[in-house]
């Protein structure tokens, strides 16, 4: 009786520890990125004085966009010891000073900061519409855009003195 006993007390022990528990997930495993995208237009006042008021602002091309958003924004449930690596996208502005960036974001969506590159030129206009030689430069600007999937934003973005 006894080892009928000790028998059966082996069988549910082996059955016991061969049981798994369900492992519950990260959500960040089964997380699908989804995208939105920032639609701009960069435009500079190339009037030197300021001082002609039919000087439209014109289009820049060639500038470089940068466009950051931080690292643990793309992760659920986030280790705040950890530190994250930034994730970045870059595009040019073409001919017509556009550019269109589209990112790669969780549900919950994130905040992306823009940078764009200083403008150098080395003709600018003058008060009547005619060019003057000069070395001109414009400070690259800053924006930050809140975004959420599938969203769509349009952004433009003047260099002014």
């Amino acid at each position: 009786m006894k080892l009928k006993l000790l028998v059966a007390g082996l069988v549910l022990t082996t059955a016991f520890t061969s049981c798994s528990k369900d492992e519950v997930t990260n959500p960040s495993d089964d997380a699908t990125l989804k995208t939105a995208t920032v639609i701009g237009k960069i435009k500079a006042n190339y009037d030197l004085r300021n001082d002609d008021p039919t000087l439209t602002l014109e289009a820049v091309s060639g500038v470089e966009v940068i466009a950051t958003m931080a690292g643990e924004d793309q992760v659920y449930n986030s280790d705040p010891n950890y530190e994250y690596p930034a994730i970045s996208y870059t595009t040019t502005t073409d001919a017509n000073g556009e550019f269109s960036i589209t990112v790669e974001l969780l549900e919950k969506g994130t905040k992306v900061f823009f940078q764009f590159s200083d403008v150098y030129l080395d003709k600018q206009r003058d008060g009547g519409g005619t060019d003057v030689d000069v070395e001109f430069s414009k400070i690259g600007g800053n924006l930050s855009v809140d975004l959420v999937p599938g969203q769509t934003v349009i952004e433009e973005v003047l260099f002014n003195d």
